[in-house]
């Protein structure tokens, strides 16, 4: 008898030595970076997942990469309006060293959509030709859910609320052709769950 509950008491303190030795690694689609798999001039949320609070506001930031000569853009996404308020955007560390710069965001409350548009005027309109955070974005928790950012809306049939075409606005201008809009030739969502 003693000797059962000897190799229990053992067989216990192996169990929770080795439990406690070290975190599992999850099986995390998003892992591998902010931009995994995201290829040629892009634009993406980063993070592209996340975990909020229902209590506090959140903020998620639109970066931007292979992009050259940039004096311009406009970037539409949407957010489900009964999970979230939209709160605010300011201009993201791209804009640290930019003297001038414009950001007016419109913001359709009804329908949960946001259109940003972004000018600059830098190195007398060479533009940017970097890679990184483009704009910053705050969100206010309405309730907990699964939140699904969306940037690529080309799939959506309509006119835009803002311009009553069916233009997709995720585009952007370089210096060099400053009449002619260029498309991201990669767009990434983000998904945010709030508990």
């Amino acid at each position: 008898m003693k000797k059962t509950i000897f190799h229990f008491i053992f067989f216990i303190l192996v169990i929770i030595l080795s439990s406690c030795s070290e975190e599992p690694e999850l099986n995390n689609p998003f892992a591998g970076g902010s931009n995994s798999g995201i290829t040629g001039n892009a634009i993406y949320f980063s993070p592209s997942y996340l975990e909020a609070s229902s209590t506090t506001p959140f903020t998620i930031e639109v970066h931007v990469q292979e992009i050259t000569n940039l004096v311009g853009a406009e970037i539409e996404f949407s957010y489900d309006k009964d999970l979230v308020d939209f709160t605010s955007s300011s201009s993201g560390t791209l804009f640290l060293n930019v003297e001038e710069s414009v950001l007016i965001e419109e913001n359709n409350m009804e329908i949960g959509r946001v259109l940003l548009t972004l000018g600059i005027a830098q190195d007398e309109g060479v533009g940017l030709s970097e890679n990184g955070s483009f704009v910053e974005l705050t969100f206010t928790p309405k309730a907990s859910g699964l939140l699904e950012l969306e940037l690529d809306l080309s799939s959506e049939t309509g006119l835009c609320p803002w311009h009553e075409f069916s233009d997709d606005h995720s585009i952007y201008i370089e210096s060099s052709s400053p009449t002619i809009t260029k498309a991201f030739q990669s767009l990434a969502n983000a998904t945010i769950i709030i508990q």
